[in-house]
C-alpha cells in the first residue's frame, strides 16, 4: 500500500480546480469550508476530513483513490499534457454518460 503524500494531494487538488476554472473561494464555498482551510489543502499544510474529501471527489468527478494514492498520479501527469480542447471533449463525453446513468437510476 502506498503512503499518503499530502504535497501531491495538494497538487492534484489545485490541478483539478484550475481545470474546472474555479477560484479557491468558489471551490471552498462549494465544499463548505473556509477559504483559508482550502488554501491549506492545496499547499499541503492540512488534509481534509472524510466528508470534505468525499465532496472533493464528487465536485471534480474523480475518485478518492486518485486523490490519495500516489500511484494513481500517472493519470494526473497525463491530464496535464492534454490540450484544452481534449479536456473539453472528454469532459463533455463524461457528462453525457453521467446523465444517462442518472436517468437509469431515476435521479
Amino acid at each position: 500500500m502506498s503512503e499518503f503524500n499530502i504535497e501531491l494531494f495538494g497538487e492534484k487538488l489545485k490541478f483539478l480546480r484550475e481545470r474546472y476554472e474555479m477560484s479557491q473561494q468558489e471551490t471552498a464555498d462549494t465544499l463548505g469550508v473556509a477559504v483559508s482551510d482550502y488554501c491549506d489543502y492545496e499547499q499541503g499544510k492540512a488534509q481534509p476530513d472524510l466528508e470534505t474529501l468525499y465532496k472533493i471527489s464528487q465536485n471534480f468527478l474523480t475518485s478518492i483513490d486518485y486523490m490519495l494514492d500516489p500511484k494513481v498520479g500517472v493519470t494526473f501527469k497525463l491530464l496535464e499534457k492534454l490540450e484544452e480542447t481534449d479536456f473539453d471533449r472528454y469532459y463533455t463525453m463524461a457528462m453525457k454518460y453521467i446523465k444517462k446513468f442518472d436517468k437509469i437510476l431515476n435521479l
